[in-house]
This record gives C-alpha cells, structure tokens and sequence, in this order.
C-alpha cells in the first residue's frame, strides 16, 4: 500500500531479537472509536493502524484511547502479543483502555499494575484534582526470555484539561516508580500520550533530577527535534504538537527515535502519530 511505503523504508533498520542487545518501543494514541468521525471513524481506518504496528517485530506497544472493541481488534491481529492494563472507568474494559502489549516470545510478564491518577490512585473511576475525566497509568514488570533480566515499562494517558492534574500525576508516577526501585535497580521505560509539550512542568517532573531519588528520566527524542504528534486526522491541515513522549532511565543508551508519519496523502490513521525509540541497556 502506498499509505505505508514511507513506514517500511523508515523502520528498515533491523532490530535484535536479543534483550542483551536492544529492544524496540512504540507508543500510539489510536483514538477512539467514534462514529462521528466519518471517513475516519475506526472501521475504515483498523487496518492502517493494526498494518503499522505490524512493521516492525516490537518489543512493546504503548496504546492510548482504545475502546474496548478497538482492543478486541488489535487482540486478534497482534497475536505475537500479550497485554496488560485497562479501561480508566473500572479497571477492566469500561472507558478508554491505556495499555500495553508485549512480545510473548521475548518477555514473561512477572507483575502488573494498574493505578488511578488522583488522590484516591488504588480508587477505579477517580478522578483526580481539576482533570475532566479519569485517567490511568499501567505497566508491569517484565523478565526477558533470554536471559532472566527484568525491566519495568509503564504507559500513560494524561488529562487534557487540567493543569493541576497533569502535574500531580507527573508526581504520582515518579514516586510509585521510585518506590519499585526502592530495593531494586530496575531499568525503566515510560511511554504515553502526557497532554503535555516539551517543556511543561510534567516534562521537566520526569527529566530534571530531584534530590535523594534514584530514578529519573530522559526523553528518547534529540533535542534538536521537535516535530509534532498530535496532529489532527487530515495532513497539513494543523500545526502538530508534541505531548507523546517516550521517556527511560539512564540504564539505556538511545540508539534511534522516530516519529512516523504514515500516511494517505490526505489522512493519517490517527489524529496522533505513533512514536518509536530503540534503545539499550548501557
């Protein structure tokens, strides 16, 4: 298809089946299923998204604003896979799902988690400070088949309203993170849609290194780059902004990043563009 010549030159790059070498990362708000969408309502639109997940043999896809029949579909079709996580009303399938899917013949899931991002963050459906809706963060850790090491990954989808919010939960994560790591030096991978640009006090919570905490973060993204990922369904038609991110701790060395944009020539499959990062343990 021509939609994805652009996507298969752009992922040639080969990736190593091996966790001692380097492992592949993608996130990707896949919208909702909304019938209101027309042409790009998820219907017509699946098979583009579930083509491009399949470009490469990832390691971990992060997934943001998946319904549950969104999920039902990306089940069946990523069948390499295995998933942990969600849906932000309850936990299980109510509400946009954030989750994670994992390669089963590179990884063995070990424990997941799956929190609320308020206040209340063991409460299912809470919602936290001036945020619109409920909003999660999910993960697990993960052992490689290989070799027995462990890694810990944990997506996200932050509010897109509350500045408070998106700050306080910022917080949250890094002190549940920090507190996995209390006894344990664990690699980390962050990934997920944060509502948040380079630059906001979200951002700056993850990457700026506090005071006796372990666990910090760097973006996977150079810091000449600045291309957008929230863009809208139609090409061109908006600036795009960069509020999905791919963040991990100073365990890995960042080989590659890419933002890819697939497309028509008219639409993207999503009105955000999926991000991707090679990385390995240093």
């Amino acid at each position: 298809m021509k939609l994805f010549a652009f996507l298969f030159i752009l992922l040639s790059v080969t990736f190593s089946n091996g966790f001692s070498h380097e492992i592949s990362v993608v996130t990707y708000n896949i919208r909702f299923n909304n019938p209101g969408d027309g042409i790009n309502a998820w219907p017509n639109r699946k098979e583009k998204v579930t083509t491009l997940l399949l470009a490469q043999d990832f390691d971990f896809i992060g997934i943001q604003e998946a319904l549950y029949d969104q999920i039902l579909d990306l089940d069946l079709a990523l069948n390499n896979y295995q998933r942990v996580g969600g849906g932000r009303d309850d936990g299980k399938n109510k509400g946009e799902f954030t989750a994670i899917y994992y390669n089963k013949n590179r990884w063995t899931l070990k424990y997941d988690y799956i929190n609320w991002l308020s206040d209340n963050f063991k409460t299912p459906g809470s919602i936290g400070w001036d945020a619109a809706l409920p909003r999660i963060f999910v993960g697990g850790t993960f052992e490689s088949v290989e070799n027995k090491k462990s890694i810990v990954v944990t997506c996200t989808h932050f509010d897109h309203v509350g500045v408070q919010a998106r700050e306080n939960s910022a917080n949250i994560i890094m002190a549940y993170l920090n507190g996995i790591n209390a006894n344990r030096n664990f690699a980390h991978v962050l990934i997920g849609d944060f509502n948040a640009p380079i630059g906001d006090k979200p951002y700056q919570i993850f990457t700026e290194k506090a005071k006796n905490v372990k666990l910090y973060f760097k973006d996977c993204r150079p810091a000449n780059n600045t291309n957008g990922t929230y863009c809208g369904f139609e090409v061109g038609k908006q600036v795009c902004t960069p509020i999905d991110h791919i963040f991990v701790s100073n365990h890995w060395e960042i080989l590659d990043f890419n933002i890819v944009d697939a497309n028509d020539g008219k639409y993207y499959p999503s009105d955000h563009k999926p991000v991707y990062a090679r990385i390995k343990l240093r």
